[in-house]
């Protein structure tokens, strides 16, 4: 079993979101695309129908961009776009649900925020060149349980009310 840092996760908590947001829902990329695994078009259209599925149910869709991504790419979403780690960028922290694929920052979002968090099964899942290592995996499965598929999404979303 993963124990979180109690100093560590302190450090990281002086952070506090804006607020609650009741209906937002916060997707954290990764620069498949700048690693040449996937083509912008198709990871775009991989986000749309992500972005339907939570307006399906109800919330809204909020794109946040690895740090290493070029914000503009995702100009068709609402973007937080912020020099700050996403878990120090306070209006990630309000989120009602944070999805992402295989992202650090979605493992201390929900290890050390306590964010209700969800891996989406996407368009790479079967790339063993990202494929988790058993350490990887373990943490995911401790702080971060939920993966779920595209059609599973609207029952992440409304079981995620805060």
């Amino acid at each position: 079993r993963w124990a979180v840092n109690d100093a560590v996760a302190a450090e990281f908590r002086r952070a506090s979101p804006t607020g609650v947001h009741r209906d937002r829902v916060v997707f954290l990329t990764q620069p498949w695309v700048d690693h040449r695994l996937i083509a912008e078009s198709d990871y775009l259209a991989h986000l749309t129908e992500v972005s339907a599925q939570v307006r399906r149910a109800g919330a809204e869709f909020v794109i946040r961009p690895h740090p290493t991504e070029p914000a503009g790419r995702y100009g068709s979403f609402h973007v937080l776009d912020s020099a700050l780690p996403a878990e120090l960028d306070s209006e990630v922290l309000g989120a009602r649900l944070v999805l992402g694929e295989t992202s650090t920052a979605l493992l201390n979002l929900a290890a050390v925020h306590g964010l209700p968090a969800a891996r989406v099964i996407g368009p790479l899942a079967d790339i063993g060149s990202i494929a988790l290592s058993d350490s990887q995996a373990a943490l995911f499965t401790q702080f971060v349980p939920r993966s779920v598929t595209l059609d599973e999404i609207d029952a992440a979303v409304t079981s995620s009310a805060r």
